[in-house]
């Protein structure tokens, strides 16, 4: 259930209104213009050629742009289909947006959008969908249920529970080569039990030490992950960090991973005794287990969406602890309970300047407000970006055309470390 939750989460944080945001509202794909034409024709075997000519979704050249392509996304459905939706992170409001449109005299369904071609994300299709608002919907695991990925398309992300979703990925998307082990000798896993003071019992942490790792050698900088479950897992951490460090790009490190609780919602926004439990218990306690993060400039925090929020608002209440902060998708939006939205941005603002390191990057299709808050995740992001630039912070900021999305945070999580750890 918790691995469903955290996909709706992540659904309900890439909502978008329309209009598409500069996306054309009817391109035209030649290849669909072509088989229309046939059908209209009268070509029998039309249909079967298109689609044994065809992958998909189909990727199309702008005339006269090199910098964008046109995506149209193909789904064959059984005759009596009343509608086909792609659902994507451009279109999850406004589901006339999403809506396929049905080449008449065939089983074709198909929408096209124009798109960067640094776009990466994950798609799926619902047939016969109810095309309610996702904040009216009652009954939204049974309706998520019902998706499926596109069978024509071999490329696939798992979120772990059974569930799928296929990749769009255009040739100038950010490389995942990092994201793939490689020959030669890795670092290892620890699991451990941490006792808490502040929580009143045992936490379970995850641990990763380099290659050829030793209490002996000069200390290691030191990451620690919140949702790291999904770090190890979604987000393959652990073997981008083998990559890094046997490719030089990082010095040797060990990375903590904190795996998300059933309480994730209230240790993670912007907690203070959350905070107080990582900088006064769980850092001190790999410092001395593990000689690593000996010093605050070498002592780095990592999340992505609420975890991410947890993560900067850690290292703001603690800065004589960390030296650094990763944000991926940020849930800066979010408040403690009883404060404004935006409740991070304001706090820095008000406070002295740091010297914390900051990365933040957020998807441009993250551009709505979630039912019933505000502002959208871009929004807040930006207006963090600014607060921190207002404060003269050394800050990598980044927007990349991602949703809120794991198969996007995997891609840069390896360059968002190389800058955190690299003097």
């Amino acid at each position: 259930m918790r691995t469903v939750t955290a996909i709706l989460g992540l659904l309900l944080s890439t909502l978008t209104q329309s209009p598409l945001f500069g996306l054309q509202e009817e391109p035209l794909s030649p290849s669909v213009s072509a088989l229309i034409r046939s059908v209209q024709a009268g070509v029998s075997t039309a249909e079967t050629k298109f689609w044994q000519r065809h992958s998909a979704p189909l990727i199309e050249a702008v005339p006269d742009d090199s910098t964008q392509s046109l995506v149209t996304f193909v789904f064959r459905a059984e005759a009596e289909a009343q509608n086909v939706i792609v659902i994507t992170p451009l279109s999850l409001v406004d589901f006339s947006a999403s809506l396929m449109t049905r080449i008449p005299g065939t089983s074709t369904w198909y929408r096209t959008y124009t798109l960067s071609d640094s776009v990466r994300f994950l798609y799926r299709f619902g047939i016969d969908d109810n095309l309610l608002p996702f904040d009216q919907d009652r009954n939204l695991f049974a309706r998520m249920g019902t998706w499926i990925p596109d069978p024509a398309n071999p490329r696939r992300f798992s979120f772990g529970d059974g569930s799928e979703g296929s990749i769009l990925e255009l040739p100038l998307a950010q490389s995942e080569s990092w994201i793939h082990p490689r020959s030669g000798e890795g670092g290892t896993m620890e699991e451990s039990l941490l006792l808490s003071d502040i929580l009143e019992g045992k936490r379970a942490v995850g641990v990763y030490l380099p290659p050829g790792f030793s209490r002996e050698k000069p200390p290691y900088p030191l990451v620690v992950f919140h949702d790291g479950d999904s770090y190890q897992g979604l987000i393959p951490a652990p073997t981008i960090l083998d990559n890094l460090i046997a490719e030089g790009r990082i010095p040797p490190t060990v990375a903590v991973f904190l795996p998300a609780s059933a309480n994730r919602g209230e240790e993670y926004d912007c907690n203070p005794r959350w905070g107080r439990l990582v900088a006064s218990e769980i850092v001190p306690w790999a410092r001395e287990r593990y000689h690593a993060g000996l010093e605050a400039s070498r002592t780095f925090v990592v999340g992505f969406s609420l975890g991410g929020l947890a993560a900067a608002c850690t290292a703001h209440q603690h800065p004589d602890v960390f030296g650094g902060v990763l944000a991926q998708s940020g849930s800066f939006y979010r408040a403690p309970a009883g404060e404004a939205p935006e409740w991070l941005s304001r706090s820095i603002a008000a406070g002295e300047r740091s010297s914390i390191r900051w990365y933040l990057e957020i998807g441009s299709y993250e551009r709505s407000a979630i039912p019933s808050r505000d502002p959208s995740m871009l929004t807040a992001s930006r207006h963090l970006r600014d607060v921190l630039l207002a404060k003269g912070v050394m800050l990598r900021y980044e927007e990349r055309p991602t949703g809120h999305e794991h198969v996007a945070w995997r891609a840069s999580l390896a360059p968002a470390l190389v800058w955190l750890l690299t003097p």
